[in-house]
């Protein structure tokens, strides 16, 4: 054991090495958005037994969908708006897997892989300035991902004054953020959590006037939200490839494989391409497969990654982050993870290449993955990154 710590600490070293030279920074105008400060807690305001003394549980089933069942405790005096979702006629699509509604006016309501549908409302007590409001939303997924990856790009796509974040679960978050409606700035508590292949957010609006005594309100009122019914599936197809009989490893269908025949077990090689229009490559994991016995493979695997990045135009630049949080195949000894910079020769910052090495007792797997950066395209970022996570714990020696 004492020998795979030392090997793993100087595999490390060879990394930081070969690619900290000539590293390029960041400029100071953009910001990591993954690097936020963690959600305040207000519960010492309004202790639990309190809170369920002055406020009133709902649990519903919206469009008659179980993934969609939950419950969640209000204050009392709230009051539930209908939004036209009683009338529920759910059909079967094989294309599109959604869910159809009719809400009276003959217009065909969705489920949408793309929106945020309003799947209910409560407001409550009447007052002169803008009411507090409770709202559910959901959108099916169509791509494996994280519920705070999923919610940060929203925070980006919607402009969302973020102030903070609690990762409960790769499920789970729940978040405090600004938003501005009209001439009314609101304070909003959310929590975003999955579902089956569904995520649902759910919203506490409180005005920014009345939220100093409202806030342990909101927040007893988002951490009693939850499903009825809770189930995690896998939102996308899952294919399994195997290096002859000595080990495999499992990738979303959405991806492409390509895999060279293999003349000898000492090394084996695949790749992993994705592409949108299969024109534009959208992201590429490349695994290689060494044997243990030569003591030079992963340092020869890293000069070859380096050669490769350079032949096509790309330089590595600093040093973004590294990961080792896996849940491996008990036969995997480790799994680090290093990710850096990369910059085309015009110096624009648009990719990552991330190097994964793992070792188990008869080889050393070295895998990388080319994406474009988070700051370039956060979406695309965390579902390569999510796709990336699942085959380095998927191995199976």
């Amino acid at each position: 054991m004492l020998m795979r710590i030392c090997l793993f600490r100087i595999l490390s070293v060879i990394i930081v090495l070969f690619f900290t030279a000539g590293s390029v920074s960041a400029s100071e105008s953009e910001v990591d958005v993954t690097k936020i400060e963690r959600i305040p807690d207000y519960s010492v305001e309004l202790s639990a037994e309190d809170f369920e003394e002055y406020s009133d549980i709902y649990t519903e089933q919206p469009l008659n969908d179980k993934f969609l069942a939950y419950q969640v405790r209000l204050p009392k005096g709230w009051s539930r708006v209908e939004i036209g979702l009683n009338s529920v006629n759910r059909k079967s699509d094989e294309n599109e897997n959604r869910f159809e509604t009719d809400d009276g006016t003959g217009i065909p309501q969705k489920i949408s892989r793309r929106f945020l549908g309003e799947i209910a409302k409560y407001y409550g007590p009447g007052r002169i300035e803008e009411l507090s409001r409770f709202e559910i939303k959901a959108q099916e997924l169509d791509y494996e991902i994280t519920a705070k990856n999923w919610f940060m790009h929203e925070v980006l796509l919607q402009g969302y004054t973020l102030e903070g974040l609690k990762v409960i679960s790769d499920r789970r978050v729940e978040a405090l953020y600004v938003v501005v409606e009209k001439d009314t700035a609101f304070i909003v508590r959310s929590a975003v959590e999955m579902n089956g292949p569904r995520i649902v957010v759910s919203s506490y609006y409180v005005p920014e006037i009345h939220w100093m005594k409202e806030r342990a309100y909101q927040q007893r009122a988002i951490e009693s939200f939850n499903f009825v019914a809770p189930e995690s599936v896998k939102i996308e197809k899952m294919r399994e490839h195997m290096f002859l009989d000595l080990l495999s490893f499992e990738y979303p269908a959405s991806w492409k494989l390509v895999a060279p025949s293999i003349f000898s077990t000492e090394s084996m090689e695949a790749k992993l391409l994705r592409s949108k229009d299969n024109k534009i490559l959208n992201g590429e994991i490349h695994i290689n497969i060494v044997s243990s016995e030569f003591t030079n493979a992963v340092a020869d695997e890293i000069q070859y990654i380096k050669d490769s990045m350079e032949s096509r135009g790309l330089t590595l630049g600093k040093l973004l982050g590294t990961r080792e949080d896996y849940h491996l195949n008990e036969d995997v000894y480790y799994a680090h993870v290093e990710q850096y910079e990369a910059t085309n020769q015009s110096g624009y910052l648009g990719y990552e290449l991330w190097i994964a090495i793992m070792e188990e007792e008869r080889y050393y797997y070295v895998l990388t993955l080319l994406t474009p950066s988070r700051r370039g395209d956060f979406y695309m970022w965390a579902q390569n990154e999510e796709t990336f996570r699942r085959v380095i714990q998927s191995f199976k020696p």
